[in-house]
């Protein structure tokens, strides 16, 4: 009992548990859910899920990214005036949602747009309960992912049937977990709709393009996919591959997350190296595990009807180190409120996306949307880096690959 008290009391340890079940959870997911719909299914999962990301990360409007500036500047505004927000604005989405449903009787078109609606407010209240308190906000997310696991274990071990409705169901679920769970320690009240929330709108603005266009360079490979009229079959694969190789992001999102606290007091340029080189070795890495025993990992994990999904997966490893890049340099980008730089790379980054998506994918199929990632990821990956790099007089050559100093000062910090 004492060691459980403990570790609710430390918010860091607190926070670590969460994001190491955070981690296991969602591979487990990842596999379970794509054994249970088989290929095809899950290009269509691909495709719904795609859709709700991108309009999420759009119609958000920046709210769940200008909360914390304004809980540190402005004391006008409580945590009511935030939640009383989300709330409102998911009312309006619902109901355009039950419109656009009434009026076009498309039952996909009702379920993307309701989904979107649920995921805008879990990422607003998720949010506020990280201001608030980290350590609610950690139970919450532990709580969502462990319903996740357990609606999609039922699903693969009792479900007689595929149905995708039935994985769309567990996903309202984990998100409506986070939602209740954070509202109930939050306790808040509904307060009347003021003129001063339009200002968090107008400060979201630029955060919300920089964020969006993020998600469209993420996500719009299987857009494209869908709109050229590929198969889901080919997509499912397409789609495996992607999640399976985005999956050596784990370790730069935990030093990204580490670095965006450090960055926010002050440039912390030798940290940001470190990380670099680590993150970067370590997806390296994970690509040359993938390449030796890819075909085993593929079959073990999601069944023999996924193995085709290896030389996509193989390409998409010559993408995803760079994003390393993105992910890690754009701490700084958003602790100086460089937003207008970040936009200039990300909106050429997606534009080469869509350009070589649309020629390659009538040429060579879903490895033409790998060759586009490869290209777009990498300009952007290097745009980063190159900017980086003149800004702070830092080679290159010495940010990319773990040097023998770094596992020494990583070794002494550890054994002090």
């Amino acid at each position: 009992m004492r060691i459980t008290n403990k570790i609710f009391k430390n918010s860091f340890v607190l926070n670590g548990i969460k994001k190491l079940v955070t981690i296991i959870s969602g591979l487990i997911f990842l596999i379970l859910m794509t054994r249970y719909l088989g290929v095809e299914l899950r290009g269509e999962y691909a495709v719904i899920m795609n859709y709700i990301n991108i309009c999420a990360t759009f119609l958000n409007l920046g709210i769940s990214l200008v909360i914390p500036s304004f809980f540190r500047n402005r004391k006008d505004f409580t945590t009511d005036d935030f939640l009383s927000i989300s709330f409102y604005q998911f009312i309006i989405y619902l109901s355009i949602s039950l419109i656009l449903f009434l009026i076009t009787g498309n039952f996909q078109l009702f379920l993307i747009a309701s989904l979107t609606s649920l995921s805008i407010l879990t990422m607003q209240i998720g949010n506020i309960g990280l201001v608030i308190n980290v350590k609610h906000q950690a139970i919450s997310t532990i709580m969502s992912s462990i319903i996740n696991i357990i609606g999609i274990c039922a699903l693969f071990f009792y479900s007689s049937s595929q149905n995708l409705l039935y994985v769309l169901i567990v996903f309202m679920l984990k998100n409506l977990t986070i939602v209740i769970v954070n509202s109930a320690y939050l306790n808040f009240h509904l307060m009347r709709p003021k003129m001063k929330w339009l200002e968090i709108i107008k400060l979201g603005l630029l955060p919300m393009i920089v964020t969006g266009l993020i998600a469209l360079n993420f996500q719009i490979d299987v857009l494209m996919l869908e709109f050229k009229k590929i198969d889901h079959v080919m997509i499912g694969l397409f789609a495996t591959g992607v999640a399976l190789a985005e999956y050596s992001w784990v370790i730069p999102d935990v030093f990204k997350e580490v670095m965006l606290n450090k960055n926010a007091r002050k440039d912390d340029l030798f940290n940001l190296n470190l990380s670099l080189r680590f993150a970067f070795s370590f997806v390296i890495l994970f690509a040359i595990i993938f390449l030796i025993f890819g075909k085993s990992i593929l079959y073990i994990a999601f069944g023999a009807e996924f193995i085709p999904s290896y030389w996509v997966t193989l390409l998409m490893f010559f993408a995803v180190p760079f994003m390393v890049f993105v992910k890690l340099i754009g701490t700084l980008f958003i602790a100086q409120s460089k937003w207008f730089l970040y936009f200039r790379i990300l909106s050429l980054t997606v534009f080469i996306n869509v350009i070589l998506n649309y020629f390659l994918i009538d040429l060579y199929g879903i490895s033409g949307a790998a060759y586009a990632s490869i290209c777009s990821y990498s300009f952007c990956g290097m745009s980063c880096l190159i900017w980086y790099s003149k800004k702070y007089s830092f080679p290159i050559r010495d940010l990319f690959i773990i040097k023998s100093r770094d596992i020494q000062f990583i070794t002494q910090h550890f054994t002090k």
